[in-house]
């Protein structure tokens, strides 16, 4: 979980652009075989009282480039030994990030980072980061490439385009691209 503040202070230039959303997942234990161990209130308050202490370092900073820090307790959705995935993904989701840290041990192989990545959380917060003329290129990029007629790109919502995953058909003639 320190490697996650570790993280954001050494890197802040790469990871909060202008008007950046960070959005902090914590509050379980992470096992190395990509198991989520328990709940632990503890690691949340940790990682929350750390965001607090980040935007006091950088708060010159947060307050020119408008960036928001919000933590998220993971552990809030395990209830009676169960997940409330979908509850989970629709908090994430309303928090609207930019960018996703997971202040989880062995995040980078777990069930948690599995599930975010199959709710669409992370492929919204790529395409919340480009511009409509960056996505227009993107998906121009993916037509000719494909050697298609058609691309379809589809999922409009507040202005911006979101995408659980982007899901490329292709058949001889024709390429959509869907959410």
């Amino acid at each position: 979980m320190l490697n996650a503040f570790c993280y954001m202070r050494d890197n802040w230039d790469s990871v909060a652009g202008e008007g950046a959303n960070i959005v902090v997942a914590a509050g379980v234990h992470g096992v190395d075989d990509g198991r989520i161990g328990h709940a632990d209130s503890s690691l949340f308050r940790q990682m929350t009282k750390a965001s607090e202490k980040l935007g006091v370092m950088k708060g010159d900073q947060i307050k020119a480039d408008n960036v928001s820090l919000t933590p998220i307790d993971v552990g809030g959705f395990y209830q009676n030994e169960r997940w409330d995935w979908k509850g989970l993904i629709e908090a994430m989701r309303s928090l609207s990030p930019t960018v996703v840290l997971l202040a989880v041990c062995w995040s980078r192989q777990s069930l948690l980072d599995a599930r975010i990545r199959a709710g669409g959380i992370y492929a919204e917060a790529v395409l919340r980061n480009l511009g409509q003329d960056q996505l227009i290129s993107t998906v121009r990029i993916i037509a000719d490439n494909m050697d298609s007629r058609h691309v379809v790109l589809t999922g409009l919502r507040r202005g911006c385009v979101v995408a659980r995953t982007l899901l490329l058909l292709r058949s001889p003639r024709s390429c959509s691209v869907g959410a």
